[in-house]
């Protein structure tokens, strides 16, 4: 089946998996896949909204800055620990 509907994903809205995390606000993520920070910083920064569906945990600070707007929908959850 085709679709005239594209989604681009920003660069932010996935996790490297190494280093701190800066999900940038105009990229408009929703954050479905459960993320394990391994102990590093988490920071949602800037004019935009961003959504979370799923575990974000083991980080060490979480904070929004510079006009983010951060919701947390049914299933997901910010954890400091495991």
């Amino acid at each position: 089946m085709c679709s005239n509907e594209l989604t681009i994903i920003g660069e932010s809205c996935t996790y490297g998996g190494s280093g701190n995390w800066a999900v940038t606000g105009s990229d408009t993520c929703t954050l479905t896949t459960a993320t394990d920070l391994h102990g590093k910083n988490l920071t949602f920064t800037g004019t935009g909204l961003i959504t979370i569906t799923a575990a974000l945990y083991n980080w060490t600070s979480c904070r929004a800055e510079n006009g983010a707007t951060v919701r947390v929908q049914a299933g997901g959850k910010l954890s400091r620990y495991s």
